[in-house]
């Protein structure tokens, strides 16, 4: 409420025409608490079911140019609910990974209408900097139109 989200959704200003790309560690959840993502991500049961383009890396020595690739090979062909069930299960159980799930929920919520890119770096600096350089590379800025990018990383200390 603080933010005035409802006033921007108000007048008009909800992401319609912005592509925003998470570079960030992953959608992961703890089933034990809930069974799905935040409804600002996906609602199974409704009529809303965010489409997102999802990267991950791909570090096959047999791949000629090993860098991110789209989650699966058919990804393209498969609707929003099905992508999110690839997704969910990439990602069952990856408590540790849950930071992109929050940051993802939020920015969903202020901007619900944004086209939304994801790159999953898995929490380390050197796949979110091939991240960066494979993103350049590939004018993967130009072909999905991102305006905003949002970067996360950070260290973990664990005893």
């Amino acid at each position: 409420d603080n933010m005035r989200i409802n006033t921007m959704h108000n007048l008009g200003k909800a992401g319609q025409g912005v592509t925003i790309c998470l570079m960030i560690d992953g959608l992961g959840y703890d089933d034990t608490i809930n069974n799905d993502y935040h409804p600002s991500i996906y609602k199974k049961y409704s009529n809303i079911v965010r489409d997102v383009e999802y990267f991950i890396f791909n570090d096959s020595s047999s791949e000629i140019n090993p860098g991110f690739q789209k989650l699966t090979p058919t990804w393209d062909t498969l609707t929003p609910a099905e992508k999110w069930d690839e997704i969910r299960e990439l990602n069952s159980g990856a408590v540790n990974q849950t930071h992109g799930t929050f940051v993802l929920s939020v920015l969903a919520q202020i901007a619900p209408h944004a086209d939304y890119v994801f790159i999953d770096h898995e929490g380390t600096i050197n796949y979110m900097l091939a991240a960066i350089k494979w993103m350049a590379e590939e004018d993967i800025y130009e072909t999905y139109d991102i305006e905003v990018l949002s970067l996360f990383w950070g260290e973990k200390n664990h005893i």
